[in-house]
């Protein structure tokens, strides 16, 4: 398989190249969502929003641990090239601040990687 193409799938988190803090980046799909995919949509990104909440005991190690989990997520770079549920898509970002900061944009028929 080629290096530089990454396999991702519904559900997965992942993060964006940025110094702006950003949220919980989750990926979307119509297949891992409704189960089928009869219109072709694309993937979307779903960016969790920040929330206060009182302190609590093991607050400090949930919190711990989420930072942890989204550190080891992968991170998509701006245009490259992914495979989500068989497909090839091209990253986009849209920007940290929105709700779906990253979009995933079709290859065109024949532009696909070599894997």
């Amino acid at each position: 398989m080629n290096s530089k193409t990454m396999t991702l799938s519904y559900n997965q988190e992942i993060r964006m190249n940025t110094t702006y803090p950003v949220g919980r980046i989750t990926i979307g799909t119509a297949m891992g969502y409704l189960g089928h995919n009869d219109r072709n949509e694309n993937p979307w990104t779903n960016q969790s929003a920040g929330c206060l909440e009182a302190d609590y005991p093991g607050k400090a190690e949930a919190l711990a641990a989420k930072h942890a989990a989204t550190a080891a997520s992968p991170m998509v770079e701006d245009g490259q090239v992914v495979r989500i549920e068989g497909l090839y898509w091209k990253v986009k970002y849209e920007g940290p601040r929105y709700s779906n900061p990253i979009s995933f944009k079709p290859i065109v028929a024949g532009d696909e990687p070599q894997d």
